[in-house]
């Protein structure tokens, strides 16, 4: 019952998620986000807090911390059982910025856009 986990690429290629996995320490680090991203794949949307929570419209949160800071991943859901990884930040704060949802929710649209999928 696993999900595939595909990065979201902007319209000039760049690809979010990936960019702000690669500024952790590949040995310990980045194998703590693939570990986290492994959980996600093997329980999709049963994967619930401390691991994962929902935000609004369609948007997940994947929770964890590196160095004591709060990393998150947010992500949608497309047809099948494929997961999106929209984008990354490290929280600072107490509520997930409304702008990391905005884009988000944007980066969804426009996912759905490009692969002539109905959101």
């Amino acid at each position: 019952m696993n999900y595939s986990i595909i990065y979201y690429e902007k319209e000039d290629g760049d690809c979010p998620v990936r960019e702000f996995i690669q500024q952790f320490d590949p040995l310990k680090e980045r194998l703590i986000i693939y570990a986290r991203l492994a959980l996600l794949e093997e329980h999709g949307p049963q994967l619930k807090r401390p691991y994962a929570d929902f935000l609004r419209d369609k948007i997940y949160e994947l929770r964890f911390k590196i160095s004591n800071k709060q990393v998150r991943i947010l992500y949608f859901f497309a047809h099948g059982k494929t997961i999106i990884l929209s984008n990354a930040f490290i929280k600072k704060t107490t509520k997930v910025p409304e702008n990391e949802i905005e884009r988000a929710i944007r980066y969804r649209h426009d996912y759905f856009m490009k692969h002539g999928e109905k959101p």
